[in-house]
């Protein structure tokens, strides 16, 4: 379903296992998620104080998702309409009742040159395509 692409270079690698923390110290730690794959991984990291056997664990989580793009006709189409009469002609609308997008009348035949540069407007319309978080 999804393309396999080469895995991304791993940009650090940890070559350090021990640190000295000192009395109400602190040690900031990296972590770099990577995924080729869409999915919720779970990883616990596991710390222990030398000298006694007591484990620390960090539960972390990764999400990876692939874009979605929202099909919520209010916000893709910004001209609508909620419905139209039998003989009604519609030009650039979404027509809500229909689902359906009405170009209006096409201009078959002729050339930019033959139209007023003030009414080239008419001819082009905007369409969102927005990416939606899950």
């Amino acid at each position: 379903m999804y393309a396999q692409k080469e895995p991304l270079p791993c940009l650090c690698r940890l070559v350090k296992f021990r640190w000295i923390i000192p009395a109400h110290g602190e040690t900031k730690l990296k972590l770099l998620f990577q995924s080729n794959e869409p999915g919720l991984f779970d990883l616990t990291l596991n710390f222990e104080l030398i000298g006694t056997r007591r484990r620390y664990q960090l539960f972390c989580r990764g999400l990876c998702l692939v874009p979605t793009i929202c099909s919520e006709p209010r916000i893709v189409f910004p001209n609508r309409k909620k419905s139209m009469g039998g003989s009604e002609i519609v030009h650039k609308r979404f027509v809500l009742s229909d689902e359906t997008y009405h170009f209006g009348a096409l201009h078959c035949g002729k050339t930019r040159d033959r139209f007023e540069i003030s009414r080239i407007s008419f001819i082009n319309d905007h369409i969102w395509a927005i990416n939606i978080p899950r």
